[in-house]
């Protein structure tokens, strides 16, 4: 598995992770409370979503700094996981409003 040998020795693997899985149950618990509405002001919601979205910067970083030069291929494989969160959240907040 991806994340067995890596997480295992360091939990700092599931940071980039744990970070790209957060900022979609953001949207989801904000779609899910209020439902698809359009607002003329940005929430609270809306600035936790963004407040997630630049902490990962720093997070992915720091991760790929300390893993591409150990582990590349298994590295790589996470980080190309963080693009992808990141555009179908971007996605679904532009879709919802």
């Amino acid at each position: 598995m991806l994340l067995d040998s890596l997480s295992s020795k360091q939990p700092n693997v599931l940071l980039p992770i744990t970070m790209a899985s957060i900022a979609p149950s953001i949207v989801l618990i904000f779609v899910g409370l209020d439902g698809i509405t359009r607002k003329g002001s940005k929430g609270t919601a809306a600035r936790i979503f963004q407040v997630l979205m630049l902490i990962q910067i720093p997070i992915v970083g720091f991760f790929a700094f300390n893993w591409i030069p150990h582990r590349p291929m298994r590295a790589i494989r996470v980080l190309g996981f963080q693009p992808v969160a990141g555009f179908s959240v971007i996605a679904a907040v532009s879709f919802f409003g």
